[in-house]
């Protein structure tokens, strides 16, 4: 829990300086282009990784049983940590919405060109870096609760502001608050899953957490996504897309802290 943002950082760089590079290829080639150095750029990360990486001894194997792992979320002491992972799923959601139908509007209706779709993605990545960096010091300092809300928060504000842009390169003032949509809710989502279960169910745990946030949580996202845009029209979809986060951070909130003084409540030692 204490590693995995830090190495996440290398995925971040990968993107920001990737994105306006193969934007502007693209813009100046066709699609054809990403097509033919995805697979390139594949091997050549395969390469350098065996030929770098030192293995050590194999680790014993874990288990991999999701039916235990929904067991023992199911129990009463581990409440928090399903709520945590349901309301990650809802941000796994805004964040497909994101990446379907923030090019679709820039495209579309402000015409934007297509190095601008690349610098959305540096744009992205410019907050994302420093928290992956530091998230260390952000455990210490924040909860699991507290991240999530700044997650699901920052989104709002995020597509509300895509709802009021006319130049299409204003979309780069909003784009950092996506280090604290992504990272923050992920940091939450590893530490708080890591901290609740046992080591042996930690590969299964990590296996349920990317099945429901970029499982059903991308379905859930591009299904409404698509419906609620072609009916609004994007700039009503994506600000009623953004007052939905906002009651969803509050009703996380709520529950949290009743679930929270609840523990609290059962944990004191009654006279007898």
């Amino acid at each position: 829990k204490k590693e995995w943002g830090q190495l996440r950082v290398f995925g971040a760089h990968g993107w920001g300086l990737g994105a306006p590079v193969f934007a502007q290829l693209i813009s100046m080639t066709s699609y054809s282009v990403s097509f033919f150095f995805y697979p390139i750029l594949g091997l050549a990360g395969v390469y350098v990784l065996h030929s770098t990486t030192k293995l050590g001894a194999p680790r014993p194997a874990t288990k991999k049983d999701f039916g235990e792992v929904m067991r023992f979320l199911l129990q009463p002491e581990h409440q928090r940590t399903l709520l945590l992972l349901i309301f990650s799923t809802f941000m796994g959601a805004g964040l497909s919405i994101i990446s379907t139908f923030l090019f679709v509007f820039l495209r579309n209706e402000l015409d934007a060109p297509q190095l601008l779709l690349g610098l959305t993605i540096t744009g992205m990545v410019i907050v994302e870096i420093p928290i992956f960096k530091y998230s260390e010091w952000l455990h210490k300092t924040f909860t699991d609760r507290q991240l999530l809300i700044i997650s699901l928060a920052s989104w709002s504000v995020r597509v509300v502001g895509y709802s009021y842009i006319g130049n299409p390169w204003l979309v780069l003032i909003f784009e950092p608050l996506h280090g604290m949509t992504f990272g923050c809710s992920w940091l939450a989502a590893v530490h708080a899953l890591t901290a609740a279960f046992p080591e042996e169910l930690t590969s299964s745990a990590f296996g349920l957490l990317y099945a429901t946030v970029n499982g059903i949580g991308t379905i859930t996202g591009t299904s409404l996504g698509g419906l609620g845009y072609g009916a609004l029209g994007p700039r009503l979809f994506f600000r009623v897309a953004a007052v939905v986060m906002a009651v969803l951070a509050l009703l996380y909130y709520l529950i949290d802290v009743r679930l929270e003084k609840s523990a609290m409540f059962e944990r004191v030692p009654t006279a007898e």
